[in-house]
C-alpha cells in the first residue's frame, strides 16, 4: 500500500516560499547598497520636487531656505557647486 507523506510536501512548500521571499529580500538590499534606488533618492532632493524654488542669494520673507533640498541653477548635473552658483532653496512658509 503506497501511502503519501504530506508532511514531507508541506515542508517542502514552506521551504520553497521560505526561500523565495529571502531572495526577494536579498534583491531588494543588493539594489539599495549599489545605488540603484538612488534614482528616487535624487528626484526626491531636488528642491523643485518638493514645492521650493532654487534661487541664486537669499530668500524673500515669506521663505524659508531649506539646505538640505538641491539645486541646480547652472544646469551642469550636480548640485555640488555651491550656493553662489547653484543657488539655494527657498519653500514658501
Amino acid at each position: 500500500m503506497l501511502r503519501s507523506n504530506k508532511k514531507g510536501a508541506e515542508l517542502t512548500l514552506n521551504v520553497i516560499v521560505i526561500a523565495a521571499i529571502v531572495l526577494f529580500v536579498l534583491v531588494v538590499l543588493l539594489l539599495i547598497f549599489t545605488g540603484r534606488i538612488g534614482g528616487f533618492n535624487k528626484e526626491s532632493a531636488k528642491c523643485e520636487n518638493q514645492g521650493g524654488a532654487c534661487t541664486l542669494g537669499s530668500c524673500q520673507d515669506n521663505a524659508r531656505q531649506i539646505g538640505t533640498l538641491a539645486c541646480d541653477l547652472n544646469g551642469d548635473g550636480d548640485s555640488k557647486d555651491g550656493a553662489g552658483v547653484d543657488g539655494v532653496c527657498c519653500v514658501s512658509v
